[in-house]
Formats: structure tokens, sequence, C-alpha cells
């Protein structure tokens, strides 16, 4: 038919239906071309070799799903997958980034949940497992019954991160006692003027057995978590001071204020140049029975 213009096709077949490299073949001087296919692929249900496409990508399914989510998320609107399911399943890091906006699916694999505005607690239980986090992250204020409502409804969270200022932090949540939290990381600069906060850390995580602060302005602070936190098995610090920071100095100061280290510990240090010509001071601490590998830069 060399003088075909306008073609419409409506067909049952296999799966060489869908080859469209040599459909463009086929009616590269057609005007218009409209088809509907309806193709059995048993191998898909077979295999489980899921596919998924967007815009842009055409990608397998779980395998390339993402594993994250923002309250933007949608499900693929074009796959081969049975039901969403599947894709959701893939999902472990969830950014709550828009507090107007509420999925409408339900992530029950959500091990870490980055809250970066507020949201009321009613809300986000209304499409997250909340009792399957293990890590929480916080980049926004929030208040002090949102952050009892998430300790309690959080099971098995063992890992608090704070990307917001600490005093402000422990301002907010008045005196709560967090038992649960075994890994603490502190993003925000320790001042020198903070010791009121360093004292409260301990009461608020008494059970922190890994800790990592990313500026500390005075060594006397290290000297202090490294006493009182008992638990404590490894910890890492950047510290920040201004003079003559040497191996020598900085081994001996800590040594010398760490009254546990005095007492039961052995400690070795090794020093090494890092980023930015920063010096970057590693200890290795035998505290009692537990080892404690102790990172200091400065």
């Amino acid at each position: 038919m060399p003088v075909l213009k306008h073609f419409e096709v409506s067909a049952q077949g296999f799966l060489d239906l869908t080859d469209g490299q040599a459909w463009e073949k086929i009616t590269h001087q057609l005007l218009t071309f409209n088809f509907h296919f309806s193709v059995e692929i048993d191998w898909i249900d077979e295999k489980k070799w899921f596919v998924a496409c967007t815009r842009k990508r055409l990608f397998s399914v779980p395998h390339f799903s993402p594993t994250y989510a923002d309250v933007s998320f949608r499900p693929s609107l074009y796959s081969t997958i049975p039901n969403s399911t599947i894709e959701l399943a893939r999902i472990n890091h969830f950014i709550l980034n828009d507090s107007k906006n509420i999925l409408h699916v339900y992530l029950r694999h959500i091990k870490s949940l980055e809250i970066q505005n507020s949201l009321s607690i009613e809300n986000l239980s209304i499409f997250i497992d909340l009792n399957q986090v293990e890590h929480l992250i916080i980049s926004s204020s929030i208040n002090h019954s949102t952050m009892f409502s998430l300790m309690q409804l959080m099971s098995t969270l063992r890992h608090l991160s704070l990307n917001i200022s600490l005093k402000d932090f422990i301002l907010q949540i008045e005196n709560q006692c967090f038992k649960q939290v075994e890994t603490l990381e502190i993003n925000q600069p320790i001042m020198n003027n903070d010791f009121f906060v360093v004292e409260k850390l301990v009461l608020i995580f008494p059970n922190v057995k890994i800790l990592h602060i990313n500026s500390v302005s005075w060594g006397i602070y290290v000297a202090y978590l490294l006493d009182k936190f008992e638990n404590l098995s490894s910890a890492s610090f950047q510290l920040n001071q201004q003079g003559n920071v040497t191996e020598i100095n900085v081994t001996n100061f800590i040594k010398y204020q760490t009254q546990s280290l005095r007492d039961s510990a052995s400690f070795t240090c090794r020093c090494r140049i890092g980023q930015n010509e920063l010096v970057h001071f590693d200890f290795w601490i035998q505290k009692q029975v537990s080892l404690v590998r102790l990172y200091l830069s400065a």
C-alpha cells in the first residue's frame, strides 16, 4: 500500500506488536497512525522482570526504583508491576519538606525520616509507618509535644541526627529523656558558652554508645562528654581551637581533663592531615571493658 496516508489498527497478538523500531519503518510515510494493541506477556509474571517508565527514564522495578521520597512523590504512572506495593517497598528514606501536602500512598518501610518542616503527628502517621523508623533527622524546629509523640511512636528508633541549633533543641524539648537513642549526631557547632547544653546532653541521652559532634570550640567539652557518657563505645569530634594545636598538646589535654582516662583507660593518638589542611586527631581509647574509638580534627 505505497499511497497509504492514514492508518488505524486495533489488534491482539504477541510481543512483536510492541516493536517500536519495526513500526517506525512501516509507518514513516503515514500522516496519521492510531493504534490499540492488547499483548499477553507471560514472561513478565513468570520472571518477575517488571519495568516502569517516566518522561525521561525506563527502568527495572524494583531494582532501580527510587529509595527515597518526599511529599511530592507519586508512584510510576506507567509500569508492568501488578500493584504499587512492589515499588513502594523500595523506599526507605522519607523527607518531610512541605507541611501543606500529604502523600496518598502508605509507606511501610521507612527506616530514615528527615523532618525539614513541621507537621502534626496525626497527618504524618497517615502515610508513614513510624514504627519502622530507625533514624530520625531533625532539620527544623520541633516543639515539645511533637518530639515526645515521635519518640513514643518510633519503637525501633536508635539513631538521632540534629541539624538545628543544639541550644534551641534542648529548650524546646524541656526535660525529656530519650533512653532509646544509641547513636547521636550533632551537626551544628557547640560554642564556648554552651556548657549548659553539654551538661543537658548527658541527661537527655543517657544511653548513647556512638557520638559524633561536627564542631566543638573547646576541648574541655570533649573531656566532659567522654567522662559522663558511661555507655560510650565510639566518638568523633572536630575540635576548633585557636593557637598551637599539636598531637601531643591535644592528647595530654584530653587525658588530663578526662577522669575515666586517667583512672582506668589507655589510649593512643594518630595525627593526620585532612581536607583543607585540617589536622585530624584519631584516638583509640580502652575505657574499662569497652573499646572507644575517638576521632578529633582541628
